[in-house]
């Protein structure tokens, strides 16, 4: 799986040469990808999302893991989902909690920062940021990555 990552422009080929790089072992679970196409039919998001979850549960079985990158495009629909990053998040995360919830107890407090996930309702969607371009992507995962990598977060 890493071969067939490596060498590409996907976010998850720049976190790959970053955490390699920084001698980081990485453990491939599951990667998949999809052009935007409408809402993710339900039988498939449970089959990737139970894949993942299984790879994750059996590697965690192996050997204790100091972190799990999970390369997400941030705009999936599932039929039953309407943020089906969000719920994959949460079924990774071993406490289940929200992506809003993980961000401030593993973030956003132990930087004694003030974050917010989305924009109150009261400002405009104009104030949004526009979506990375899609040659931007692999750089976005090499800083993300870097990011984290000079956290030892691993």
């Amino acid at each position: 799986m890493l071969d067939a990552v490596r060498g590409t422009s996907v976010p998850a080929a720049g976190a790959l040469g970053v955490a390699e790089a920084a001698g980081v072992t990485v453990v491939p679970l599951a990667w998949s990808f999809a052009n935007p196409a409408g809402p993710v039919q339900d039988e498939a998001f449970e089959r990737i999302a139970a894949l993942i979850c299984a790879s994750l549960s059996h590697a965690l079985d192996e050997a204790a893991l100091d972190g799990v990158y999970l390369d997400l495009h941030g705009a999936a629909v599932v039929d039953s989902f309407p943020d089906a990053e969000g719920e994959l998040l949460r079924r990774v995360d071993p406490k289940h909690r929200s992506l809003g919830q993980f961000f401030q107890d593993e973030i956003a407090s132990p930087l004694r920062a003030d974050v917010y996930i989305r924009l109150p309702e009261d400002i405009p969607n104009s104030r949004l940021a526009t979506l990375a371009p899609p040659g931007r992507l692999l750089r976005l995962g090499r800083r993300g990555t870097g990011a984290l990598a000079g956290m030892q977060r691993f």
